[in-house]
């Protein structure tokens, strides 16, 4: 399989393949490019590689899973679909793992609890948000 390195092809070009993929969501053909995700889950998608993308696309579309929609099972399948590489960029990206080492998705049962999304905490746990305001604030 050849791969396209979107950073080096025109504009024109990305906007093509990207129009391309947003008419391809839901369907096999799906190339990585485009948004499928509900908004809950914008930091993680956002920020892993295409083919991370297209795994889990094509894991929702074998589980059944509207691609729309965010649920604990939604979740427990990103975490599971991502390999070591996509972990380590998140973590880069946001300080910390967005994802939960060891969640399985075989094992979500109904009544699982999970903690929330951690999409946006500094290393101390705060969010991104509420450490920017403490600090605009704060003297030079």
């Amino acid at each position: 399989m050849s791969t396209i390195d979107t950073e080096t092809i025109s504009t024109d070009a990305y906007l093509a393949l990207h129009e391309h993929d947003r008419r391809m969501v839901g369907t096999p053909a799906y190339l990585g490019l485009a948004y499928f995700w509900n908004y809950a889950y914008r930091y993680p998608m956002r920020d892993v590689s295409y083919s991370c993308r297209r795994r889990i696309h094509t894991a929702m579309l074998d589980a059944g899973l509207p691609l729309d929609e965010a649920s604990e099972t939604h979740r427990r399948l990103i975490e599971d679909t991502m390999n070591a590489t996509d972990r380590k960029r998140l973590a880069d990206c946001y300080g910390r793992a967005w994802v939960t080492p060891g969640v399985s998705v075989a094992a979500a049962r109904a009544d699982d609890e999970l903690p929330p999304l951690r999409s946006h905490q500094t290393p101390d746990g705060a969010t991104y948000a509420t450490s920017r305001a403490a600090t605009e604030g704060a003297p030079r």
